[in-house]
């Protein structure tokens, strides 16, 4: 990494890494470093994450206060969680939803007493089993590579991955030494005999008589087992994956460590999802490691299994070892296959809802933060609608489309460098990595702020979803046969006249760009947009919340009713129109910002302009064969 692309820490390290540049640090670090593990790193094993679990617990507190059926709210409806989490936040005494402290309170306000709450949790976790990022610890564990682990989690899943590992007729017989709060004085000794592998759960275990999870348990937290963890970060350096610094208890004892003579002697690494902006502690408590003279580093991964697997692999394990994560280790989701081939018939044809993507944008603007900003806040300055570009990531490093001038005018107050030089977009899938999907969002971007431009269409970008294109002049002329393949209007509301509520919704289209064979192509798959929240016409007061829960009903009769004429003929014809719509049936070339060489650097994306076809094979025989 060059120096642009964060702050330098004391020692010359970026403090901002991405996955392979820390895999190399960590293949010299190994045996000085100790994790701790939040819920994020339980994840991807099924255990609820802070915030799922708080949707649930609202769910819980909902059901029993209204007297409705637990089974009646769905929670994958993200209305249905908006709506639970506004009819709570900052009322009845709770603080607001995005307060660090509503967790503890809603877990106290809906299970008072200590042992439910333990059976809720138990009923999250029992059947949880450890993902490849604990098989893959477990193996550091075996090697003697990583000694000490702490946790905030109340599963059990580290142990269920490293005790395998160590009880196996290849390993010598070692046992992890697991210390909760329930036997607090174990640790002091454990780590003063050396006696490793040394687990250690912070919060207790679920089956703990002392878990703790709300505020006033957490405040009294273990004092010794909180002093053990510090004195032993005085030998180690820290990784911490999937944890937001939520716990002001966890977050003290992190910071108690720089009182120590060698705090973090390998260094602190926070580990964070890219599209995730690091919390207001998090970021005071590695200035104040930096401050210290000691270094603090932010390294940006999708997920603790992708950390794990890519520290694996720069990692020299003994052949046992090796052997025994390759059995653990997950099948390749995608894989490569050989296209059909041989003679194929003419008809029957099935169109597919992809168009082939013929180029896509090659490079972007480099910027230099000489101070790392968020993304997200580099975004929000760019939020004004005046403001003709767009920031994203490449490579971990900020990169930006557009134009230049509003660039500079959008993030001087931020002191970020509007540089002369172009970086490259990894569009092309590497051996390891495959392709760069911080850079691939950023393309996404611009190719649906450049489909709406000179189109009846508006932008809707999403996270963590993909992005639409929704009908915003439904009355216009190029729209004509997308209305008579929706039958009816392309746009309209939910107008609740009694409480004065409106919620309008559009025709829609979401967009998605892959890669297959060498090949990218621009996915399409067609939606109704809804507005997120009510509009309230003049003159009528706040709407109760039974109000808005009604209106959401009715919305979704709506669209459900909309959705259920749609067969395959009726979608296929939407698909047409869309796609008409979109390139007018032949070869299209979309500008972001259609901007000239001296104002900026623009993105261009050129589209075929037909779906794809799949035809059937014929067999030898002259039949029909797979397609």
């Amino acid at each position: 990494m060059d120096g642009s692309s964060g702050h330098a820490s004391p020692d010359g390290f970026d403090a901002a890494l991405d996955v392979a540049s820390f895999a190399r640090a960590f293949s010299q670090r190994a045996p000085n470093l100790a994790w701790f593990l939040g819920a994020g790193a339980s994840a991807q094993s099924f255990v609820p994450t802070a915030g799922q679990l708080v949707d649930a617990l609202l769910k819980q507190l909902y059901c029993s206060e209204r007297g409705v059926p637990v089974d009646s709210v769905d929670l994958s409806d993200h209305h249905v969680r908006r709506r639970l989490q506004e009819l709570y936040s900052g009322q009845r005494g709770l603080p607001a939803y995005d307060d660090p402290r509503f967790y503890s309170e809603i877990f106290d306000r809906a299970f008072p007493n200590a042992r439910d709450r333990a059976a809720f949790i138990e009923q999250q976790v029992r059947t949880a089993t450890p993902n490849y990022g604990h098989q893959v610890l477990a193996g550091l564990v075996a090697a003697g590579t990583t000694k000490l682990m702490v946790t905030s989690n109340f599963d059990p899943l580290v142990e269920r991955a490293i005790n395998p590992a160590l009880d196996g007729d290849l390993f010598d017989g070692r046992q992890l030494e697991v210390v909760d709060l329930d036997n607090s004085s174990r640790a002091a000794m454990a780590l003063s005999a050396d006696r490793w592998p040394l687990l250690v759960k912070i919060h207790g275990d679920y089956r703990s008589e002392h878990l703790k999870n709300i505020t006033a348990e957490l405040q009294e937290q273990d004092a010794e087992l909180r002093r053990v963890v510090t004195s032993a970060l005085g030998r180690f350096g820290l990784i911490v994956v999937g944890y937001s610094g939520r716990d002001e208890s966890v977050m003290n004892m992190l910071r108690d460590v720089l009182a120590l003579p060698t705090p973090y002697p390998a260094g602190l690494h926070w580990v964070h999802r890219p599209q995730d902006q690091l919390s207001k502690e998090v970021e005071a408590l590695l200035a104040d490691v930096r401050s210290s003279g000691v270094e603090a580093t932010t390294v940006a991964a999708s997920s603790f299994v992708e950390l794990a697997t890519r520290l694996e692999h720069g990692v020299k394990h003994p052949e046992p070892i090796r052997r025994w994560l390759a059995v653990r280790a997950p099948q390749s989701v995608r894989r490569a296959e050989p296209s059909p081939s041989g003679p194929t018939a003419t008809a029957p044809q099935l169109k597919l809802n992809a168009v082939k993507v013929l180029r896509l944008p090659t490079e972007a603007r480099k910027l230099n933060c000489p101070t790392p900003v968020p993304l997200a806040q580099l975004r929000e300055a760019l939020r004004r609608p005046e403001y003709e570009a767009l920031v994203g990531l490449s490579a971990g490093s900020p990169v930006a489309i557009g134009r230049d001038s509003h660039l500079r005018s959008a993030l001087a107050d931020l002191r970020v460098e509007i540089t002369q030089a172009r970086t490259p977009l990894a569009l092309s899938p590497s051996e390891d990595d495959g392709v760069d999907q911080q850079a691939l969002g950023l393309v996404t971007d611009c190719l649906v702020i450049g489909m709406t431009r000179g189109r009846p269409l508006a932008p809707v970008l999403r996270s963590n979803r993909d992005h639409l294109l929704r009908v915003q002049r439904p009355n216009d002329s190029s729209l004509r046969e997308l209305r008579r393949a929706c039958g009816g209007e392309l746009r309209g509301e939910i107008h609740q006249r009694r409480s004065g509520l409106r919620l309008p919704w559009a025709e829609a289209i979401a967009v998605h760009l892959e890669q297959l064979r060498g090949q990218w192509w621009l996915l399409l798959n067609p939606e109704i947009w809804t507005r997120r929240t009510p509009i309230v016409d003049d003159g009528f007061p706040e709407p109760p919340p039974d109000a808005i829960d009604a209106l959401y009903e009715e919305l979704r009769g709506f669209v459900r009713e909309r959705h259920a004429r749609r067969y395959n003929r009726q979608t296929g014809e939407l698909l047409a129109a869309w796609i008409g719509v979109l390139t007018g049936g032949s070869q299209v070339e979309v500008r972001a910002f259609g901007l000239t060489e001296s104002e900026g650097v623009d993105a261009t994306i050129v589209l075929d302009g037909v779906a794809a076809d799949s035809l059937p094979l014929l067999t030898g025989r002259g039949g029909h064969g797979g397609n």
